[in-house]
């Protein structure tokens, strides 16, 4: 594409309907009739600095992409609007959360969309009202948590969802109306670290997650 003198490409993406996108550093597209489409862009990051730095895409349980970004937080599609709904911690944002330095956002088996932040945001967003639940260090009852410093999110078959943070590996049951935090992985269960980094399924149901240290399963 002529807007982008190279593409460092971040993502490819398939939605639950068969669209294909590529998410690259500055720019989103779909794949169509074997060519790259810009689709409708988010705002820039600023004047000066034109890129919002993006990581990841998805689709929520309605089908509308969010984007997540490192500099500018997230963009959501309104479909009923024909806009995006900016979730950042600026001022001018349409809905604010506490950080916008965000690593990955992920769709729970209940429709609630995850987000996880480094800078210290992990919780869960209303789709609807856009309500966001942080969840503060020492949450849950059996098992605590550790730290909300998180870098990687995956929602797994049965719709829960894995945390990688810098504190371990945390999994969620997603199941009821209040996600509750089964375990937490770390050294003592084999991890060779406790900094997470990604998370991955396999076709088996096996959760692989690469830490910095090792790749484990």
């Amino acid at each position: 594409p002529k807007e982008e003198p190279f593409m460092y490409v971040r993502q490819l993406y398939e939605d639950p309907s068969g669209r294909i996108f590529v998410l690259t550093r500055d720019f989103i597209y779909e794949y169509k009739n074997e060519r790259l489409v810009k689709t409708p862009q988010p705002p820039l990051y600023t004047k000066d600095s034109l890129s919002n730095n993006f990581v990841q895409l998805t689709v929520d349980n309605t089908g509308a992409l969010w984007i997540a970004s490192r500099r500018n937080g997230i963009f959501t599609w309104d479909v009923a609007r024909n806009c995006y709904v900016h979730i950042a911690i600026t001022p001018d944002a349409d809905v604010h959360i506490p950080s916008d330095n965000i690593k990955s956002v992920q769709s729970d088996g209940q429709g609630r969309m995850w987000i996880a932040g480094s800078d210290g945001l992990l919780g869960f967003m209303n789709v609807r009202t856009k309500k966001l639940t942080a969840l503060p260090v020492g949450y849950g009852h059996l098992k605590k948590l550790l730290t909300d410093k998180a870098y990687a999110l995956l929602a797994d078959d049965r719709g829960n969802i894995w945390a990688g943070t810098t504190n371990g590996l945390y999994y969620f049951d997603c199941t009821g109306d209040i996600p509750q935090l089964q375990h937490v992985f770390r050294g003592t269960d084999g991890l060779r670290s406790d900094f997470i980094l990604n998370i991955q399924e396999d076709n088996f149901g096996n959760i692989w997650c690469l830490s910095e240290a090792a790749l484990c399963m």
